[in-house]
């Protein structure tokens, strides 16, 4: 199904219960503690929603122009305002909350934290 949650790159199936759609899009905005929940969730979603901000999950490429294109590691941008979002083609890892590195062939979104780091999420 394009344009949905099911569509977006962003929607991952929930840690605690797979059949459950998480948006990923933003940070975890609500914290449950507890043995079956050991740290921040993103919100649930369902599988034929959508917000318009995500990107495809497999090309990767941006729904919303606001969120930018595709770049590599090396010539992301820097001085920008805390929150910019784009994607990178060659990230080491996938570890969302991690700062990306170049040098292999991962796509996956990143955020610039206003400071000088990229971090993927």
């Amino acid at each position: 199904m394009t344009d949905s949650c099911s569509s977006c790159f962003y929607g991952r199936p929930d840690i605690g219960d797979p059949t459950v759609l998480t948006c990923c899009f933003n940070a975890p905005s609500k914290i449950i503690l507890g043995p079956d929940n050991p740290g921040p969730r993103w919100p649930a979603v369902p599988t034929n929603g959508w917000c318009g901000d995500g990107a495809d999950v497999t090309s990767g490429k941006p729904f919303s122009a606001v969120l930018g294109h595709v770049v590599t590691v090396a010539t992301l941008p820097t001085g920008q305002p805390a929150g910019t979002r784009m994607f990178v083609s060659d990230s080491q890892n996938k570890n969302f909350g991690s700062a990306v590195n170049g040098g292999s062939t991962n796509l996956v979104p990143v955020y610039f934290d206003g400071i000088g780091t990229w971090y993927i999420g």
